[in-house]
């Protein structure tokens, strides 16, 4: 019975107050004002009982107002407030009994340190703090009344004063007993609300940790992936200009005033790929070109293009380098070497070694002078070189000779301390005239 009458009260006390964090402090200040009527009106009978006409009075009233408290939490109002004027109303009618009882001697007057604990029920412990030294002061004054001799004699049958303070005695242990449960339940609804809130909070964390792992996860996929499309990137393009572009989205031109470019093609390539499978012909420029790669990887050129079974590259950018023609003609050396020694049969694809071919062989032209590096369009980015330099190494190699490394007189006075070159003398080429070329032995 007495639990449904709680969930009555709580369910009027959440239907009328839509805040959450208010329910307790109501429900603390109705439940107290509910049992305080029922202390008052006993304690009225008891009066009556005794003749104590000014207890039933005071008691009378105080009944009527404990019992107004319950409607005006309902109605909302400030329970600061309400529960303020709740202790304030017990401890004047304490005050006002324990006068008419006795003083000191009253068997009320106990009831006076109800009123700083109740204050920290039903309001806050600012209040409560206050309500304690107003209580000490009554305390204080009733010591000077009583001193005084101000106190007046109980107007009731003495003969009564012992079934009083018996009452009296009761109701303090069992207001006391009551309060005391009431600090239990509210120590272990805290206690399950901190244990709830541990759960909620190691939930979150076991959520936080696995979305941190899938973080993680994400994160070394997204290096890994940066990683492949760097990887990628700087086999199209240099290191610094690749930064340049994923910087700023476009790369500027540069200039560079001494480079040497490398040409290499293969000779009477387009006979022999008519003897050859697509297959065999992508699979034999692989088996070159990617050995190109890795010699001119291995001096510092930079790859540039290949256009058919003609691959192009530079030396001396994009690090400028006063080596570049040195370098150029070491990789040059080592890619006729690599060429000789596969038109041997065991270096040749079973294809042409079935054929009795002699395999492929290439010319090498070099050619130094200045060029303009750079990319152009916002699509397929592909960095290269622009230049009459170029177009002369493209005519140095087109009038080269099968596995002769030739170059050009700019080219020669550059390595001719480092090399033993052999002149050729002049030779017409398409649109440059006659060009002084050199063999490299």
């Amino acid at each position: 019975m007495l639990n449904k009458l709680k969930a009555w009260l709580d369910s009027l006390i959440i239907r009328h107050l839509p805040d959450s964090g208010h329910h307790k402090q109501a429900r603390m200040i109705v439940r107290g004002s509910l049992l305080t009527v029922l202390f008052m009106a006993y304690y009225a009978l008891i009066s009556k009982v005794i003749s104590y006409k000014e207890g039933v009075l005071i008691q009378s009233i105080l009944t009527l107002g404990f019992a107004l408290i319950p409607l005006a939490v309902l109605r909302r109002a400030n329970l600061n407030l309400i529960g303020n004027l709740f202790v304030f109303s017990g401890c004047t009618g304490i005050v006002m009994l324990s006068l008419h009882t006795g003083g000191l001697e009253s068997p009320v007057l106990p009831w006076i340190g109800l009123v700083p604990i109740v204050a920290l029920l039903f309001t806050n412990r600012n209040w409560a703090w206050a309500w304690f030294v107003l209580t000490l002061a009554v305390v204080a004054l009733f010591i000077y009344l009583q001193y005084q001799g101000m106190i007046p004699s109980p107007r009731f049958d003495t003969s009564y004063k012992v079934f009083l303070a018996a009452n009296c005695l009761i109701g303090l242990v069992l207001t006391l007993f009551l309060l005391n449960t009431i600090f239990v339940n509210s120590i272990r609804e805290i206690n399950q609300q901190l244990e709830s809130k541990n759960q909620e909070i190691e939930e979150k964390n076991k959520l936080l940790e696995q979305q941190a792992g899938q973080i993680t996860a994400q994160r070394d996929q997204i290096i890994l992936e940066k990683q492949k499309s760097d990887k990628l990137l700087l086999n199209i393009l240099p290191a610094d200009i690749a930064e340049e572009l994923k910087q700023n989205g476009s790369c500027e031109a540069r200039q560079y005033e001494n480079v040497s470019i490398l040409f290499t093609d293969f000779v009477n390539f387009t006979n022999y790929s008519e003897k050859m499978s697509p297959q065999s012909i992508i699979a034999e420029l692989h088996r070159y070109f990617t050995a190109f790669d890795a010699i001119i990887e291995k001096y510092g050129l930079e790859k540039i293009k290949t256009i058919g079974d003609a691959y192009m590259a530079v030396s001396g950018l994009p690090e400028r380098n006063s080596n570049h023609a040195v370098l150029a003609i070491l990789a040059a050396k080592e890619i006729r070497e690599f060429v000789q020694a596969s038109m041997n049969p065991e270096g040749r694809s079973s294809e042409n070694s079935g054929e009795g071919k002699q395999g492929f062989q290439a010319r090498i032209g070099i050619h130094s002078g200045p060029v303009v590096a750079g990319i152009v369009g916002s699509k397929k980015f592909v960095f290269d070189i622009w230049g009459d330099a170029v177009n002369t190494a493209a005519r140095i190699e087109q009038n080269g000779f099968p596995q002769k490394i030739s170059i050009s007189g700019q080219t020669y006075e550059l390595v001719k301390d480092h090399f033993p070159c052999e002149y050729r003398g002049k030779v017409k080429a398409k649109n440059k005239g006659e060009l002084d070329m050199y063999f490299v032995n």
